[in-house]
């Protein structure tokens, strides 16, 4: 057993000194330079410089472009999605369609994006050997000092690389065509969002461009013709007109307080004065879009017709207030004829149908300039009352959905049943303005 391990030492050593041996004879070695290297290294670059575009660029083409294809075909597939959730259901004639093919011409598209810069990128890599030929070469000796200097000037660098990568690449006549086809397509199929208020339009002259904000609500008040005023001598009554003598002479003294101040006057120079209010107006109206030029509006407004009256003399005279109060559905048409980001203007034209809902008339009676008693009574307008509107509007958008208009216009009221005098009846043809906000979804 002693003996095995005696050997085995002994043949290490042997190994080892025939280790050092050897290194010791190879260490001041050096290789003989042949004096034909940096020609056959010329002669490699030249057989590089010659070999076909498709043999350069196959170094690194399956990575990028398996990166590229991927990244444009899921950017194909969410936009065939998006068009599908918010386009229009519609193409409109002579549009380009997108095909089946559409995908791979995008997925071509990248491809040769990819492939473009990895073209000037490539050549340096296959002159890689210059640079490293010195490394081959023994420590002692470099590069032939008859190196040309076109040679020189062709070895790339760092930075230059680095520029070319960032230059963009240019796209070829076909593929600039497919290029616009597929914006045009997107042009149509996912038009921008908010361009309906705007004067242009995205989608085709042909085809008017759908309103994205269909529905409007609107609070407003009208402010309606001056009042009306009518003076004329003798006593009389809002309805029943001025009373005649012979209804005076044919009443007796205490009959009733009315009676009384008729007969006080008899002999004097009593007036009467009547006075129609202003009618105050508001509602809410709601308005639905057809297009970007048509629209339908309703609604429901209240109405305030007030009158007041005043007859007798300086010390027996009799006072009434009338007051009448209206509900109405107002039906318009509307044109917009232009309008953009922040301002629309229109015009208009409809109906408005009004029915009196509660009326009253309060009279005080005065003696000595006191007043003695009061009368109190319901009236009504029967039937429907009839106006026929038109005019137009300018409306300022504050904000997308939001936005504040006036309309001036002219109204004439068709009022069948006039045993009930008001502004209506004394002057039927009258100009008014509307004024509100509007909101719009």
């Amino acid at each position: 057993m002693a003996n095995g391990s005696n050997d085995i030492k002994n043949k290490m050593l042997m190994d080892d000194k025939w280790s050092d041996q050897l290194r010791q004879k190879l260490q001041h070695h050096e290789e003989t330079v042949p004096d034909d290297l940096w020609n056959r290294i010329e002669c490699r670059l030249e057989e590089a410089s010659k070999q076909p575009a498709a043999e350069k660029k196959t170094k690194h083409r399956p990575l990028y472009a398996a990166l590229w294809s991927g990244a444009a075909a899921a950017c194909a597939l969410l936009a065939l999605w998006l068009g599908g959730e918010y386009g229009p259901k519609e193409i409109p004639a002579g549009a380009p369609h997108l095909t089946a093919e559409m995908p791979k011409t995008i997925a071509r598209n990248a491809d040769s994006k990819a492939e473009t810069p990895e073209q000037e990128t490539e050549a340096p890599e296959q002159e890689t050997p210059i640079a490293a030929a010195p490394d081959r070469i023994h420590h002692g000796q470099g590069l032939p000092e008859t190196v040309p200097a076109t040679t020189k000037e062709e070895l790339p660098t760092a930075e230059t690389a680095v520029k070319e990568e960032e230059q963009p690449a240019t796209e070829s006549p076909a593929q600039e065509e497919e290029t616009a086809t597929v914006r045009e397509l997107d042009r149509i199929h996912f038009p921008k969002s908010g361009s309906s208020g705007k004067s242009g339009s995205t989608l085709p002259d042909h085809q008017p461009a759908r309103t994205a904000q269909c529905w409007a609500l609107a609070m407003a008040a009208t402010q309606g013709i001056p009042q009306s005023q009518l003076n004329y001598g003798g006593q009389g009554d809002i309805n029943k007109g001025k009373f005649h003598t012979a209804t005076i002479n044919g009443s007796t003294w205490g009959e009733s307080h009315l009676t009384d101040i008729l007969l006080y006057n008899k002999n004097g120079t009593p007036e009467t004065d009547i006075n129609h209010h202003q009618p105050i107006t508001g509602g809410v109206k709601i308005q639905y879009r057809l297009n970007d030029v048509w629209s339908l509006e309703s609604g429901l407004t209240y109405t305030l017709l007030r009158s007041e009256l005043r007859s007798g003399g300086n010390s027996y005279f009799y006072k009434t207030d009338q007051r009448l109060h209206l509900l109405g559905i107002p039906i318009k048409v509307n044109y917009t004829f232009w309008q953009n980001r922040h301002w629309q203007t229109y015009a208009q034209a409809g109906m408005l149908f009004e029915k009196d809902i509660a009326g009253k008339e309060t009279t005080d009676y005065y003696k000595e300039k006191q007043k003695v008693s009061s009368d109190r009574n319901d009236i009504r307008i029967q039937g429907l009352q009839y106006t026929a509107l038109c005019g137009a509007g300018i409306q300022f958008n504050c904000t997308r959905h939001l936005g504040i208009y006036a309309e001036p216009g002219l109204a004439w009221h068709i009022v069948p049943d006039k045993s009930i005098q008001t502004i209506y009846t004394d002057k039927p043809l009258n100009f008014n303005i509307e004024l509100g906000m509007r909101l719009s979804w």
